[in-house]
């Protein structure tokens, strides 16, 4: 009697072959999932990381140059406005008083700054590249004023992201 009955218990142990090809084909569709949701995450880092780089290299750029212009009291006539690649000279003065003269130029893919001639910084990060810059002169009765427009790109990834910069400071020096 106990072997009759191991021979049945023998017969229904194990899996059949279909019931492995549905728990297979299951774990592949499952594993499908959740790989495509983690390409997801990481494209959308990615693409986040991108326009976050963009946005601080943009504003800070921008902060340096305008509190530059705000220190300023004129701005030189060897400037290039109105075109791009603008390049900005202006005179100001320096911590001690003594003149001085500060130039934004648009450069070998960076925006650099120069004072009295010798390079100061570069305004962008390493990835970020700047595809325009304009100044533009305003001048009123009350005073004067420079307009900025920069355009900067992200060649990281496979998607070429760019943003565009506007500003627009009188200069404190020059009432």
């Amino acid at each position: 009697m106990y072997l009759i009955n191991m021979k049945y218990s023998n017969k229904n142990s194990g899996f059949s072959i279909i019931e492995v090809i549905v728990y297979v084909s299951i774990f592949a569709l499952l594993s499908g999932v959740v790989i495509n949701s983690f390409s997801v995450v990481v494209g959308s880092f990615s693409e986040t990381k991108t326009n976050r780089d963009l946005q601080e290299s943009g504003s800070s750029s921008m902060e340096r140059m305008a509190r530059e212009i705000r220190q300023a009291s004129a701005v030189n006539v060897a400037s290039v406005l109105g075109t791009s690649p603008g390049t900005l000279e202006l005179a100001t003065t320096d911590s001690v008083g003594a003149a001085a003269v500060v130039k934004f130029v648009f450069e070998s893919n960076a925006i650099n700054m120069y004072k009295n001639g010798v390079l100061s910084a570069n305004l962008l990060g390493s990835s970020i590249i700047p595809t325009s810059l304009i100044f533009r002169k305003i001048t009123t009765a009350t005073g004067t004023a420079v307009k900025i427009e920069m355009i900067l790109q992200d060649n990281r990834g496979k998607a070429h992201k760019t943003l565009k910069f506007y500003d627009t400071i009188i200069l404190r020096g020059d009432y």
